[in-house]
């Protein structure tokens, strides 16, 4: 049976990864002055390689299991196709109490100017730094997702941050059911009466699904989490909530709502 294009490429790959010494223990951030020998690829290779076989190859020997690749940039074919990154999801877990987990990698290439083969294809590359980031989700008791949709990181002291994101689920089933909520200010400078209905409407209409991101303040406690929440609607739009614990108590809740993820 003759041989396709794309199954050449594979085996072009696989055989790289049988031939080159593949480095057991690359930690994130590491540089490429502190690596062994690594594997060297095309762009094209990379693309064709399946999410198992890039993470064997340019990842620890001890990583989790990945469930998806995204080759960067996008399109783009043969020898004229450019690499500048891979992003590689791990596949989720039960993490800390009342989330799941996962890890996503990205892995930066540079060009490869020294490479002694003369394989055809293009370009060649090389990784040169890894970096891996946690992920969360709360845990809505439907299991953990096959993929890294609707996960979200926590920027600074990861335990303050999921306990804010722990009280923030709490506080919108309150409001849902109509209980006791803390204090709580609700800011709208865009003018769209996102604050119209009042905290406890915002709250209850809450989607903690669909949390961005969390940033934990290096500030004097008592001092605020800021969670990123997404919207449903025809554009998009955010709330950023402001939340100050006691323990594990959400005591204050600011709330502002915005048309851009940013500040």
């Amino acid at each position: 049976m003759a041989m396709t294009e794309h199954s050449a490429m594979v085996v072009t790959f696989a055989l790289a990864l049988a031939q080159a010494v593949i480095p057991a223990g690359i930690q994130a951030g590491t540089r490429a002055k502190d690596m062994p020998e690594r594997p060297v690829f095309t762009a094209a290779e990379v693309a064709a390689a399946s999410p198992a076989t890039l993470a064997d190859a340019l990842l620890p020997a001890d990583h989790p299991p990945i469930v998806r690749a995204q080759v960067l940039p996008a399109g783009g074919d043969g020898a004229t196709r450019r690499l500048e990154a891979v992003l590689l999801d791990a596949r989720p877990a039960p993490g800390p109490s009342g989330f799941c987990h996962a890890d996503t990698f990205r892995i930066a290439f540079a060009p490869f100017e020294y490479a002694t083969d003369t394989r055809a294809g293009g370009q060649r590359y090389r990784a040169r730094d890894v970096t891996r980031t946690a992920l969360f989700r709360l845990d809505d008791g439907a299991a953990c997702l096959a993929d890294t949709r609707g996960y979200f990181p926590v920027a600074g002291s990861q335990a303050p941050g999921l306990a804010a994101v722990r009280a923030l689920a709490a506080t919108r089933r309150a409001a849902e059911a109509g209980g006791r909520l803390p204090v709580t200010a609700c800011a709208d400078p865009t003018g769209s009466g996102a604050c119209r209905g009042g905290a406890r409407a915002v709250l209850a209409a809450l989607r903690t699904d669909a949390i961005g991101s969390v940033r934990v303040n290096g500030c004097t406690a008592p001092c605020p989490v800021e969670i990123l929440v997404g919207t449903a609607g025809p554009r998009p739009a955010y709330w950023t909530m402001l939340v100050t614990m006691r323990g594990d108590t959400a005591t204050r809740i600011a709330m502002r709502y915005t048309l851009s993820p940013t500040r």
